[in-house]
C-alpha cells in the first residue's frame, strides 16, 4: 500500500514538473515592448505581437487598432477619441487579417525608438483638434521622416479628416505597401464558457507547442497582493514564458505587457528592469484570468 502511494505521488510530480516545463518563446520577431501610455490600446498591442510571430516580422500596434475603430463592422461614430476606449480581443484578431494588411512596426516609428512619446504622439493625433501640421511642429517632426516627405496638398487632405480619420489616414500615406496577413484561425476560452483549470491548460498547451498566447485580466492583480481576486477584463498582455521557479517552487509564466522596458509601479512579482517584463505564478493567473485568445496557422 505504501509503494503504490509512493509511486501515485512520485507520477503527479512527475506530470507536475512536465506540466510546468520550461518555455521561451522567441520574442525576436514581435514588436519591442512598446508603452501603452494612455491609450486603451492593450488589446492591439498583444494582437499585434501574435500576428508578428506567425508572420516573422514587427507588426504596428498602431495600425491594427486604427484600422479596426475605422471598420465598418465596429466603428461607432459617437466615439470622440478611439484613444480612450479598448477592443474585442477576438473580433480585433479577427478584422486584422480581413483589412489591407498591416503597417511595419518600423513604419510608423515616428519617434526614432521612444516609445513613450510615440504613443504621447499618436494621442494628439487621433484625439487633438489641431492640425496635424501643428501636431508636427510642436513635436519638433517637419524636418523628419516621414513628415518631410508628405507632400503639402497630401498634408492639407490629412488636416481635413478629424480624429483617429487623420490618423488611420496618415498611415495609409506614410505606409506605402502594407504587409499582408496570412490566414489564421483565431482561438479563444473565456471565463464565461469554461472553468480556470481549462483555460490554464489551453495556456499550457499553446506554450507547451512553443506558441505565445494573449491573455485578459484586471490589472489591478499586478499592483495588489498576491491575495487579489477579481474576473474582470480590462487589460490584456502576452504570455511568452513558462518556468518553475527553483527558490519558490511555483510554476510561473512570463508576461510581455505594454508598459515599456520598465517595470509597473507597485508591482508585486519578479520583473525584469531592462525589459518590463514580469514572473507571475500559475495560481495568481489562474485566480485572475478572464480570457485566452491565441492563434493557429491555417
Amino acid at each position: 500500500m505504501k509503494i503504490l502511494l509512493l509511486l501515485t505521488l512520485f507520477i503527479s510530480f512527475t506530470l507536475s514538473a512536465q506540466d510546468c516545463s520550461d518555455v521561451t518563446i522567441d520574442t525576436s520577431s514581435m514588436p519591442k515592448n512598446n508603452n501603452q501610455n494612455q491609450h486603451n490600446w492593450c488589446v492591439f498591442w498583444t494582437g499585434a505581437d501574435l500576428y508578428s510571430f506567425y508572420e516573422k516580422t514587427p507588426l504596428s500596434s498602431y495600425d491594427m487598432a486604427l484600422q479596426y475603430f475605422n471598420n465598418d463592422v465596429v466603428k461607432d461614430e459617437s466615439i470622440p477619441d478611439a484613444t480612450e476606449y479598448g477592443a474585442n480581443m477576438t473580433a480585433a484578431l479577427i478584422l486584422a487579417q480581413q483589412g489591407k494588411g498591416l503597417c511595419l512596426e518600423s513604419q510608423t516609428n515616428y519617434t526614432d525608438s521612444d516609445w513613450m512619446e510615440l504613443s504621447f504622439l499618436f494621442q494628439k493625433i487621433a484625439s487633438s483638434e489641431k492640425s496635424l501640421k501643428q501636431i508636427v511642429c510642436e513635436n519638433n517632426l517637419a524636418g523628419s521622416k516621414p513628415f518631410n516627405e508628405i507632400p503639402p496638398n497630401i498634408m492639407d487632405v490629412l488636416d481635413k479628416l478629424s480624429g483617429d480619420k487623420k490618423a488611420a489616414a496618415l498611415l495609409d500615406v506614410t505606409c506605402g505597401k502594407r504587409h499582408q496577413v496570412g490566414r489564421y484561425g483565431v482561438g479563444a476560452r473565456t471565463i464565461e464558457l469554461f472553468a480556470e483549470d481549462k483555460i490554464m491548460d489551453k495556456l499550457d498547451s499553446l506554450l507547451t507547442s512553443n506558441q505565445p498566447a494573449s491573455v485578459s485580466y484586471d490589472w489591478d492583480f499586478i499592483i495588489n497582493s498576491t491575495d487579489y481576486v477579481k474576473k474582470e477584463s480590462n487589460h490584456s498582455s502576452t504570455i511568452i514564458g513558462r518556468r518553475m521557479n527553483p527558490k519558490t517552487g511555483l510554476c510561473e509564466y512570463k508576461i510581455k505587457d505594454s508598459a515599456g522596458n520598465r517595470c509597473p509601479k507597485k508591482a508585486q512579482y519578479e520583473c525584469d528592469k531592462e525589459s518590463g517584463t514580469l514572473w507571475v505564478p500559475r495560481s495568481n493567473l489562474q485566480k485572475n484570468i478572464y480570457e485566452v485568445n491565441w492563434l493557429t496557422k491555417r
